[in-house]
């Protein structure tokens, strides 16, 4: 059995370059926040006024919405029209946590509560609420 070595390296070198392919995905995101008026408000996804986001890595969208993760109303979706919201809950901590982060959730909800951010209304934050509770 004859060995080559350059068929060895000719192989290694095609591996790398299939592994550098897939790690340049492009990531894309579009946050959104409240309007309330019917047409969509588009943020940045580092603001704290966004709500819900979308991310698109290599083709695949992944949707996330931010949701309370502790404290009594963990598990919920924010309601930014409401006055304890308004009152500075949304920068809110507890033992140094955030009580509201993002939360990756399925396309449905997505839509449910960016309807609910574009429109204002209560139906589609219900709607998207019960979702996440089924």
């Amino acid at each position: 059995m004859n060995l080559n070595p350059q068929d060895f390296t000719h192989k290694i070198v095609k591996k790398e370059k299939k592994q550098q392919k897939t790690n340049e995905f492009t990531r894309d995101s579009i946050a959104f926040t409240y309007n309330g008026f019917g047409s969509p408000s588009i943020v940045p996804d580092s603001s704290d006024e966004a709500f819900a986001k979308s991310v698109s890595v290599g083709g695949n969208d992944v949707y996330y919405v931010k949701m309370y993760k502790i404290g009594r109303d963990i598990g919920k979706l924010p309601n930014p029209k409401s006055l304890d919201f308004q009152k500075g809950k949304k920068n809110e901590k507890i033992g140094g946590i955030e009580v509201i982060q993002w939360q990756a959730v399925k396309k449905e909800i997505f839509d449910d509560y960016l309807n609910f951010l574009n429109t204002g209304e209560s139906k589609w934050l219900r709607s998207a609420q019960s979702r996440i509770q089924s």
